[in-house]
């Protein structure tokens, strides 16, 4: 998902049924990259910790899009921490 300057904001990725790093077998991994300005923007408006907040949205990307999501990560990833 883009924002209207075109700026990646949510991207998806789905790695098909296989192996692992470790050699671990699974049936499929759905992963998203939150970019810090969307889980800032949840996070402020409902005053809420920042792990809530992208699951919030890993929730609504699984719910819209009918995709299963197993990793969530904010990405790019950030310099500081924010301030809470």
């Amino acid at each position: 998902m883009f924002d209207n300057n075109g700026n990646e904001k949510i991207s998806y990725f789905w790695f098909g049924p296989g192996e692992d790093d470790e050699g671990n077998p699974h049936n499929g991994v759905g992963s998203i990259h939150v970019h810090p300005d969307i889980a800032d923007f949840i996070r402020n408006t409902f005053s809420i910790r920042e792990g809530k907040a992208v699951d919030i949205i890993a929730d609504w990307v699984s719910e819209k899009f009918n995709v299963d999501i197993d990793e969530i990560d904010i990405y790019p990833n950030r310099k500081s921490p924010p301030n809470y």
